[in-house]
């Protein structure tokens, strides 16, 4: 039953693509959405995108309690960095340095 549908999944989405270049935009977003009445876990979310293409993102509940609206946009913020230092270092490698300046 698995593999029928992920079969199922592939061929649904055969005609579907990241495409990259289309535009020259580059850049990220980064949010957190802080419920204090539920969990008072926030959701920290982030995406980075090159040439109009999104490369890297998440969207997860976080272990810490954030005790105010400002500490929950602080502790996503904080992911959102270090996943762009390291997509930094990524390009770096790669040799892509025209695109580090973007970001």
């Amino acid at each position: 039953m698995a593999v029928k549908q992920i079969f199922r999944y592939l061929a649904g989405t055969r005609g579907l693509c990241l495409t990259y270049g289309a535009t020259n935009s580059s850049g990220g977003y980064s949010d957190a959405d802080w419920n204090s009445t539920n969990h008072r876990k926030l959701v920290g979310r982030y995406v980075f995108y090159l040439n109009g293409g999104s490369v890297s993102w998440s969207s997860k509940k976080q272990t810490s309690i954030a005790l105010s609206t400002t500490e929950a946009e602080y502790m996503s913020m904080t992911q959102a960095a270090k996943e762009i230092v390291w997509l930094r270092g990524l390009l770096e490698e790669l040799g892509a340095t025209e695109h580090i300046r973007k970001m």
